[in-house]
């Protein structure tokens, strides 16, 4: 499964408003559909990258098995990934940066998501 950036800064964007410290699976959900409506993506996929965004240290998050599938429990950004979602909140230094390196790896898309929201921030 590739990664999809859309929706690792969605990931982001839910834990980061949610008003408590720890994001349950429900609530993200809740605001999965509520702010991304027109953005579907698969019960695997969200814990797939809810467990990538996990090893990368950009968040915490517990996991459990049930008949049902994988879920998640008590997600929350990390120091890191509150740095993340600084850079990549606003739309236009988001799609530019995709634009610029959206297949490129993690490290580097964040360079140039720095990059560019430095750039933006300078008005250049």
């Amino acid at each position: 499964m590739k990664r999809d950036m859309d929706l690792v800064r969605a990931i982001f964007l839910i834990a980061e408003n949610h008003e408590d410290e720890y994001l349950q699976s429900s609530d993200f959900r809740r605001g999965l559909s509520e702010q991304f409506p027109d953005l579907q993506w698969s019960n695997e996929k969200l814990v797939v990258h809810v467990r990538l965004l996990r090893e990368a240290r950009l968040v915490e998050a517990g996991f459990s098995s049930s008949f049902g599938g994988e879920d998640f429990y008590d997600l929350r950004l990390t120091w890191e990934g509150h740095e993340f979602i600084a850079d990549a909140s606003d739309p236009r230094v988001w799609e530019e940066a995709k634009s610029k390196g959206g297949e490129a790896s993690f490290a580097v898309f964040k360079q140039i998501l720095v990059e560019v929201a430095k750039k933006m921030l300078m008005g250049k």
